[in-house]
């Protein structure tokens, strides 16, 4: 250990969730001291995420002037917090740990296709929203990218979601300057924020 203040005498694992039959979260449970004093063992492993910021430029009757900016949150229930909950698309970084590909592949399973290449992930911050709890990290990007006033508005209440993950999400096209007020989780607020200042 890089700090020989802290010694760990015991690792519990008390249960494992497969996703399949890949490893998906572990619930442990750990005796560690820190210079002497015992410290709250109890984690929680899930690996890193991904989310990614959509920045969309409709256009309307090909004139740019009249263009404006909107995102498309995704909206799911979340049992922890017994509500439905807007944000960003996000998703576990797959076991290779190829964190582009997944940011490309939870646009298209949670919005659809929008011809999102890997060039056009624009990196933002990488940070630990719970680390006394849990493990994860989670990798934020921005994508820019114009669309037709039209088509951006065929997304607004789309049902979508990977039938294999059990998902069900409902999607919300609303203007970018909505997020400077709005309740919209960790993610959602930190990759607005920092996009802004760019």
């Amino acid at each position: 250990l890089k700090n020989k203040n802290v010694e760990i005498k015991s690792i519990r694992i008390d249960k494992v969730n497969f996703f399949g039959k890949k490893i998906g979260f572990i619930y442990l449970e750990s005796e560690i001291y820190v210079d002497g004093i015992q410290v709250p063992g109890i984690g929680f492993i899930r690996g890193d995420s991904v989310a990614i910021l959509l920045v969309l430029t409709a256009i309307i009757d090909n004139e740019v002037e009249l263009a404006s900016k909107y995102t498309i949150l995704v909206e799911q229930y979340r049992p922890n917090v017994g509500k439905f909950k807007k944000g960003i698309p996000a998703g576990m970084i797959d076991e290779e740990g190829q964190v582009t590909s997944t940011a490309i592949k939870e646009i298209e399973e949670e919005v659809g296709e929008l011809n999102i290449v890997e060039e056009d992930l624009q990196y933002l911050i990488e940070f630990s929203p719970s680390s006394g709890g849990c493990d994860e990290n989670v990798i934020l990007y921005a994508v820019e990218k114009d669309i037709d006033y039209d088509e951006l508005m065929k997304f607004q209440d789309r049902i979508t979601g990977s039938e294999n993950e059990n998902e069900v999400i409902k999607l919300d096209v609303l203007p970018l300057i909505d997020l400077e007020n709005a309740n919209k989780g960790s993610k959602t607020w930190t990759s607005y924020n920092i996009f802004k200042e760019l």
